[in-house]
């Protein structure tokens, strides 16, 4: 592909239709931000390149896998703050980059959370790969974030019985993948499973483990009939004692009807009780029961094994990204 202006691309970012990009235009000199997982080759070739401008420039950042650029003229997508570097690029190495003019556009359609999103100051920079003048990288996204932004999460998954030992593990393993999905690497959650030495009693006569050593929090699996205001239950959770306890039969009896994996629509509903007021992304985790309140479908008592089961995905997800105070995907 032969060199283009700044001006050409304005124009080309113009005619795309349905792109998402609002109000181009061309601006001088400055620095930007730009994450990618592909900073070896990078320092390899000791250049950028960029991607094509074609009919599918606006398209690029919806690919699900990463590919690296091979178009010397090609176009380098950046942003103005680094923390917008940070949130979009979190598994990845983030370059600074120092640009003699560019084209800045707002995507909204690519904000990581829309509610926070500011035109003004999360306008993605377009750079075209030769107006880059030097770069270089100020390491991983990680290593930029405050503490409360990725916390650290490690829970006890306990088996009131050694014979149950089998099926502790398991449970963990599955939560544990439910909820690296779900969170999009925003929560590191880390279970590690033991046999109950003691057991506790909550106000409403339900069992417990206590936290040991480093356990942000506990959850106990039990044979026991749990009993809520008169009525059997699943399983409940306490922010404020960090505890969850979950009935064995009610897991088992839920596996056999929807399938052996649907037991984490049980686990991490109780699991984000134990974890209330954790801090995400600086937004502390709120009662999972309130997804009414925060406008996302799916409402309480619900049955999450049939048509709310994506309502409920959706409102965990918002959960473990710390975006439940934007607007529900599909709002009432």
């Amino acid at each position: 592909m032969t060199a283009i202006t700044n001006e050409k691309l304005r124009d080309r970012l113009l005619q795309l239709k349905n792109s998402g990009f609002k109000n181009p235009k061309i601006v001088g000199a400055g620095e930007a931000f730009h994450y990618t997982p592909h900073g070896d080759k990078i320092r390899r070739t000791g250049r950028f390149f960029g991607i094509p401008v074609d009919r599918l420039l606006h398209a690029t950042q919806k690919h699900p896998v990463s590919v690296p650029a091979t178009d010397p003229n090609g176009v380098v997508y950046a942003y103005q703050r680094m923390a917008a570097a940070l949130e979009e690029g979190l598994d990845f190495e983030i370059f600074k980059l120092k640009y003699r003019c560019a084209i800045t556009a707002f995507q909204p359609m690519d904000a990581v959370n829309v509610a926070r999103t500011d035109p003004d100051k999360d306008s993605q920079i377009l750079i075209l790969a030769q107006n880059i003048e030097s770069f270089a990288s100020i390491g991983d996204a990680r290593d930029h974030l405050a503490p409360d932004q990725v916390p650290i999460i490690k829970t006890g998954f306990i088996a009131e019985r050694p014979s149950d030992m089998v099926f502790c593990i398991r449970e963990a393993a599955k939560l544990r993948q439910y909820v690296a999905q779900l969170s999009h690497a925003w929560v590191s959650f880390t279970p590690s499973e033991r046999i109950a030495t003691s057991i506790q009693r909550n106000a409403n006569n339900h069992p417990f483990a206590l936290v040991q050593g480093d356990e942000t929090s506990t959850m106990l699996l039990t044979r026991e009939v749990l009993y809520q205001d008169g009525r059997e239950i699943a399983g409940w959770g306490d922010g404020s004692r960090r505890q969850a306890v979950v009935s064995i039969q009610k897991l088992e009896t839920y596996m056999q009807a929807n399938g052996e994996n649907r037991s984490v629509d049980t686990t991490i509903h109780e699991w984000l009780h134990s974890i209330y007021g954790i801090q995400v992304r600086g937004t502390p985790v709120p009662n999972p029961d309130d997804d009414q309140k925060y406008k996302y479908p799916g409402a309480y008592g619900a049955d999450r094994a049939t048509g709310q089961r994506e309502g409920w995905r959706r409102w965990y997800e918002a959960i473990l990204t710390g975006q439940q105070h934007a607007a529900a995907p599909t709002g009432r």
